[in-house]
């Protein structure tokens, strides 16, 4: 074994660019890979954490309304509770977001 020199060593080359091209391939499918269980389990994560809170208060503000002498739909708006169809969509792009990003490098691959 050669000893060290001291001073400044040079830095290491990130495998891509000393492999071949199955490796490099592979190398690719590895962090592709990755990126997506990483993207679904941080989805699960979100939804797990996320849904059975909204499911309680959803229930517990349908009771509520439900309980109002006034329609339940005035009900909901005076309160500020009324939901809209976007802010569903919104609620459910941002749980599933992490997942969608997991599938770019995927997109990235059948632009090439």
């Amino acid at each position: 074994m050669t000893p060290r020199r001291p001073g400044p060593q040079p830095s290491p080359k990130p495998l891509p660019y000393l492999a071949d091209d199955a490796t490099r391939d592979a190398y690719r499918e590895l962090l592709v890979g990755n990126a997506l269980v990483q993207g679904t389990g941080f989805s699960l994560g979100l939804a797990s954490l996320y849904l059975p809170p909204a499911l309680i208060l959803d229930n517990r503000i349908a009771d509520l309304a439900d309980t109002c002498p006034e329609g339940e739909h005035d009900w909901l708006k005076k309160a500020g509770l009324e939901t809209r169809p976007f802010d569903q969509l919104r609620q459910l792009a941002m749980v599933l977001l992490p997942t969608l990003l997991g599938l770019v490098p995927n997109l990235e691959k059948l632009w090439n």
